[in-house]
């Protein structure tokens, strides 16, 4: 029997309310690929939605990427925990370059298209505290900014009419395990997160263990710290708008661009690479610091830096530019 007054049920109850801002009566879609963490975030959200005023509807929804052996019977277990269970099975022969991006990518199309069927006012996701320290670490070996080292969010916007949130990101593992041992609930185990050739799975089991036998709450901290690079990203953005009104339709003059502090300046050429169609994945810190150095340096003449669909930014004397061609 599920008891509401479990610590973890009660996480999951205070992340709704106060960080994933779920209304009353929402409709939330709840992807479970049959592992302990969503099979626990599953049966929190069950026994949360007619209890305390909240008055939920929930859909399981599950994606089989038909890439493992198991993963059909992960399917039935999963569907087999919701009688309107949303499922859908994919081709892995369709997938494109890295495998891992590309299942992720068909994972969220699923989910994107679901919830406007439904439709769905969330889309929950599993993710926890131990997954945001992984996060973090991942993206500070890959020399991340502070956009990237805030890693995952409590809730974010997935279709113009749903968020995805993340009740767990305030609990761990071990606590959705504990739960569903609690109550008595089954779940899957997927092999490859013991597959310590994969970069998450090392970092895992080879780096965590040592973390937390320094600090046995390092994946609560590492949440708090990505909430703590939010807020001040958000200072960062608005810096970053105050200067974009200062940008004509094309570009700015370089003396104006060299007096703003780097994080500024990052953030306005990549809106105005953006505006003209380059996506998010070609604006690291790697490609956008190289065209800083140029527009700080002394240097005259005129150089371009090139990003996909013909766009360049064109350092000049005296100007800074975007054009395409």
């Amino acid at each position: 029997m599920i008891v509401t007054s479990h610590p973890f049920v009660k996480a999951v109850d205070q992340a709704l309310r106060h960080r994933c801002r779920v209304r009353r009566s929402a409709r939330v879609l709840v992807a479970v690929s049959g592992g302990a963490d969503s099979v626990a975030l599953w049966h929190a959200l069950c026994d949360l939605a007619p209890r305390r005023g909240w008055g939920m509807e929930l859909r399981l929804a599950h994606v089989n990427h038909r890439v493992r052996p198991e993963a059909d019977d992960d399917a039935a277990f999963a569907a087999g925990l919701d009688a309107q269970a949303l499922t859908t099975t994919l081709d892995p022969a369709t997938f494109q370059g890295n495998p891992e991006q590309a299942m992720r990518q068909a994972r969220y199309a699923a989910l994107r298209t679901w919830a406007d069927q439904w439709p769905a006012d969330d889309v929950a996701v599993a993710h926890h505290a131990d997954d945001q320290l992984e996060t973090m670490l991942m993206r500070l070996l890959r020399g991340s900014a502070a956009r990237g080292l805030s890693a995952m969010t409590w809730r974010r916007r997935l279709t113009p009419t749903c968020a995805l949130i993340r009740p767990m990101l305030g609990v761990t593992h071990e606590m959705a395990v504990t739960f569903l041992r609690d109550i008595g609930q089954p779940w899957r185990e997927d092999a490859t997160n013991a597959d310590t050739a994969r970069w998450r799975a090392k970092l895992r089991h080879e780096v965590l263990p040592v973390l937390r036998s320094l600090r046995p709450d390092a994946s609560r901290q590492a949440v708090k710290a990505a909430d703590q690079l939010r807020q001040a990203r958000n200072v960062v953005d608005l810096a970053v708008n105050r200067a974009w009104r200062a940008v004509e339709d094309h570009g700015f003059g370089r003396d104006k661009a060299r007096a703003l502090p780097p994080l500024v300046l990052g953030g306005v050429l990549r809106k105005m690479l953006m505006r003209e169609g380059v996506g998010g994945d070609q604006l690291g810190q790697r490609a956008l610091g190289t065209v800083q150095r140029a527009i700080r340096d002394q240097q005259g003449g005129v150089r371009r830096f090139g990003f996909a669909g013909d766009v360049s930014v064109v350092v000049e004397r005296e100007t800074v530019r975007v054009e395409r061609g």
